[in-house]
């Protein structure tokens, strides 16, 4: 009988031997996903920040594009009370809207043209503006 207790033994012995070898496996399978888990964790923080500030960006753009807009329509009054001031311009109000928003897109990096259009402007209509004036008013919004 002691052939047959030993051979238990021995054989629940190698059965909790394979046991405990595959706890440690999902010990460390489980450690493992702890890891991912922590990582993917942080991956979202980061692209959450990430949306976040391209977010803010957009605000800032929209409001630098009101801002444009606001100044561009001031900008246009001021005009068109120059215009009024003088007697019957017969500058249509759209064409100087046209020209003002093609020169919006220009200022930036073409100022030169700028005075070049107000120029052109000034050639455009049949009673003559007061280039200084309008030069100056218009420099007010660079």
């Amino acid at each position: 009988m002691s052939t047959l207790n030993n051979e238990t033994v021995a054989k629940l012995n190698e059965a909790l031997t394979k046991l405990i070898g595959a706890y440690e496996d999902l010990q460390n399978e489980n450690h493992s996903l702890g890891n991912d888990f922590k990582n993917l964790k942080k991956e979202k923080e980061e692209l959450l920040q990430k949306v976040k500030n391209l977010e803010n960006n957009i605000n800032v753009l929209n409001n630098t594009d009101e801002e444009k807009s606001t100044s561009m329509n001031s900008m246009l009054g001021k005009i068109e009370s120059l215009l009024g001031n003088k007697s019957n311009s017969n500058i249509n109000s759209n064409n100087v809207v046209e020209k003002i928003t093609v020169l919006d897109k220009k200022t930036s990096n073409e100022n030169e043209n700028f005075d070049e259009s107000i120029i052109k402007i000034n050639q455009e209509s049949e009673n003559k503006i007061d280039l200084n004036r309008m030069t100056s008013l218009l420099n007010g919004f660079k």
